[in-house]
């Protein structure tokens, strides 16, 4: 008998698959300390906007996004309209924070996701080596994989740029060819990025990507 048991590792399996997986979304928080995750860029485009987060009156979390940054102004017309605050839980003023999203491919769970990251550590490695020339001309010969380490206040986000595993030798692989069908998929459905800046859902038929 193994001394890791099936059956733990099972378990473990579908703790993390509920945290990073079987979802539309891939959250960065959604790691646990020292888990990391492997995932692959879709599209040509990411969505680049400002986030910040409301307090509704019935004392729930939501958030608000826009393409700029929003003056003091802009905030408060769009807490009346929310019938809200831009506060945080202590009723503190909520900042709000540049987020990247685009549409990944993940592949332990191999799926269409929507990777959003507001993390200001995540959002420079990610500025950093997707907007190199030569990543940036052949994105399907790239992977990202991001790591967690630690809790609380205490997290931190290590991404790495990999070579991809959707390319062998300038062809398709088999990896590649299912995430390159699941991705005409969603285009063909109409997955829309802009959708988040609405509070829309960006995964049902919209106008578009772009």
């Amino acid at each position: 008998m193994p001394f890791i048991s099936s059956k733990l590792t099972s378990a473990v399996a579908e703790r993390k698959a509920a945290r990073t997986g079987g979802s539309s979304y891939l959250n960065p928080t959604g790691l646990g300390d020292g888990e990391t995750v492997r995932f692959a860029p879709l599209g040509t485009a990411s969505l680049t906007g400002w986030e910040a987060w409301l307090t509704t009156s019935e004392g729930k979390r939501k958030p608000c996004r826009f393409n700029d940054e929003p003056t003091v102004s802009e905030l408060s017309e769009r807490a009346k309209s929310e019938g809200g605050s831009f506060t945080d839980q202590y009723g503190n003023p909520s900042k709000p924070k540049l987020f990247i999203a685009f549409f990944v491919w993940n592949y332990e769970h191999q799926q269409v996701q929507l990777f959003q990251a507001s993390q200001s550590s995540i959002v420079e490695q990610l500025e950093n080596q997707l907007s190199d020339q030569e990543v940036a001309e052949d994105m399907e010969s790239w992977d990202l994989e991001l790591t967690r380490a630690g809790t609380g206040l205490d997290t931190r986000y290590t991404l790495m740029l990999k070579p991809g595993r959707r390319k062998r030798g300038g062809k398709l692989t088999a990896e590649g060819a299912s995430a390159q069908a699941a991705w005409e998929t969603a285009e063909a459905e109409g997955y829309n990025l802009e959708a988040l800046l609405t509070g829309g859902d960006p995964f049902k038929a919209g106008a578009g990507l772009f």
